[in-house]
C-alpha cells in the first residue's frame, strides 16, 4: 500500500479516517505459496508472494499506516523480513 503521507490510517478504498481521498494502492489478497521455478535447466522449489520472487515492495511515507495481511499457503512457517526500514527505538510494532 502506498499512502499519501497524511499521517492518518487509510482503509482499502483509499479514504482516510477523516473522509479525505488519498492515493492508495491496495493489494487485497496476499498469498504465500511454493512453486517450481526453472533456472539454468534446473527446477527449484521456491516460496513466492503473489507469484513474485522476491515479493512485492511495500512503500510508505513517514506518518502512513501500513497493514500487511498474509495468507500462508506454503506447508512451512514463514517470516516477513523488512529491509531498508529505519524504525525509531521508541516505536512499538505489534506483530
Amino acid at each position: 500500500m502506498t499512502g499519501a503521507g497524511s499521517g492518518h490510517a487509510m482503509d482499502w478504498e483509499g479514504s482516510s479516517e477523516e473522509g479525505n481521498q488519498a492515493a492508495v494502492e491496495a493489494v487485497p489478497y496476499t498469498a504465500v505459496k511454493q512453486v517450481y521455478m526453472r533456472h539454468l535447466c534446473n527446477d527449484t522449489l521456491v516460496t513466492v508472494v503473489n507469484g513474485q520472487f522476491p515479493g512485492p515492495p511495500v512503500e510508505a511515507t513517514e506518518g502512513d499506516t501500513v497493514v500487511v495481511d498474509v495468507v500462508n499457503q506454503s506447508p512451512f512457517g514463514i517470516t516477513i523480513h523488512w529491509y531498508v526500514c529505519p524504525q525509531a527505538s521508541n516505536i512499538r510494532v505489534e506483530w
